[in-house]
């Protein structure tokens, strides 16, 4: 089973929202295939309706079948998609058709339920495998309120214009993100920021080929305290960090161990499991998950060599799927002290379908609790010490967050 989300930061340029969930055993899809191709016809073409048409039939057709609530949350999903059918298959591009046809998705008020299209697929799973890819040099991470700058990479095109941590990106070209093309190499945009104080900020970058950001970072701090931090379950960085806490219990104690969660976009839940046994010396329960098609608990072995010292988590509000069901399991059997800010609750199982142009469908398809049935979608994860950093502290560099959890590991006997 594999979680994979909406709330992950996202390079500047990628259009659609990824969405957090768990795939589960579906067996008319196949996802240890690669990405087909993306399917390529003339803007404004007929063509170019005729495979709208046929996408939007299967998408909402899989939606209608697999979605987990089978009152669809009110929607009458019938009648909504055959209403709303006209105006979006009479889209002229790729990208105005799949944000037309997200808009239908969303009303169903699920984050994990939703539509990528293929060229932003095909550039988004190339990030994941840590492939070099065109960018302007800044991370956005989603809230309630937009999207937000929540990195600038030093001498990136968005370093050198000025652009700011905390900054709203508004527009793309006069389009919303979800609308806007994903950057190439030499193109510029025009991006339309809003700052702390309301002010408007107008920038034209220039997208430039940049090495892909480590998707993993393993460091032993002053006070002998081991950080693990990881953008997602995935089975490398997993490893790594599981080589790294199975060293402490031979090789190289510590005082205590930092698993760093924030911004985490889940991943597989297989290997969350595989990890949380790295951490527990009995077995537990990390979840349970319901749906129309599924009621069953998520159970956690102890690995050889699990490392049973002391642990502090830290989440944010990007911390997401995965992340969010780790945390709240090890939270509520009191096996970690859970740090940093509240989560947003992105946590909902879905599986993933190829669409017949290469774009991707991700379908809600299982309700995730923790092990007492604690609901933590829209609810979330709230720290045992809730700590959020201020704006002037995150544009200078400040881990306070972190700061704070190497101060609790150190100071305890």
């Amino acid at each position: 089973m594999t979680l994979n989300l909406r709330l992950p930061p996202l390079l500047i340029g990628l259009a659609a929202l990824v969405l957090a969930a768990c795939q589960s055993t579906v067996p008319y899809v196949r996802t240890d295939q690669p990405a087909p191709a993306p399917v390529v016809v003339a803007d404004h073409s007929p063509e170019r309706r005729a495979l709208n048409e046929q996408v939007y039939d299967e998408a909402t057709r899989w939606v209608g079948r697999l979605f987990y609530r089978s009152d669809f949350g009110g929607v009458d999903w019938d009648a909504l998609t055959a209403t709303r059918r006209e105006a979006v298959v009479a889209q002229p591009d790729e990208f105005a058709f799949y944000d037309n046809l997200n808009a239908v998705i969303e009303t169903l008020d699920d984050r994990h339920t939703n539509v990528r299209a293929p060229h932003l697929r095909v550039r988004t799973e190339a990030l994941e495998r840590g492939e070099a890819q065109a960018t302007y040099g800044m991370t956005l991470r989603w809230s309630p309120e937009g999207w937000f700058v929540h990195v600038v990479r030093p001498d990136s095109p968005a370093d050198r214009a000025g652009v700011q941590v905390g900054w709203e990106a508004e527009t793309f070209d006069g389009r919303s993100l979800e609308a806007s093309l994903p950057p190439s190499e030499g193109r510029s945009e025009e991006i339309v920021f809003t700052d702390e104080t309301g002010a408007s900020h107008a920038f034209t970058l220039t997208a430039e080929i940049m090495p892909a950001m480590p998707q993993h970072h393993l460091e032993r701090l002053d006070g002998d305290v081991l950080l693990a931090a990881f953008e997602g379950f995935d089975t490398a960085p997993v490893e790594a960090v599981m080589e790294a806490i199975a060293a402490l219990r031979y090789e190289q104690p510590a005082r205590g161990v930092i698993l760093d969660l924030r911004g985490n976009r889940g991943g597989s839940l297989y290997e969350m499991t595989r990890l949380m046994g790295m951490l527990v010396r009995e077995p537990m329960i990390a979840a349970v998950m319901t749906g129309r098609f599924v009621d069953q608990r998520i159970a956690v072995d102890p690995a050889a060599g699990a490392y049973a010292g002391p642990l502090v988590i830290l989440v944010d509000a990007a911390s997401v799927s995965a992340a969010e069901v780790l945390a709240a399991a090890f939270q509520e059997s009191g096996r970690a002290v859970v740090m940093g800010e509240r989560t947003h609750g992105v946590v909902v199982a879905s599986r993933h379908l190829n669409l017949p142009d290469g774009g991707r469908l991700s379908v809600g398809m299982q309700e995730l609790r923790t092990p007492s049935g604690v609901v933590l979608e829209k609810r979330g994860v709230t720290p045992d010490l809730e700590i959020a950093p201020t704006l002037t502290q995150r544009r200078a560099g400040e881990d306070v967050v972190l700061a704070a959890a190497v101060a609790r590991l150190t100071s305890s006997p």
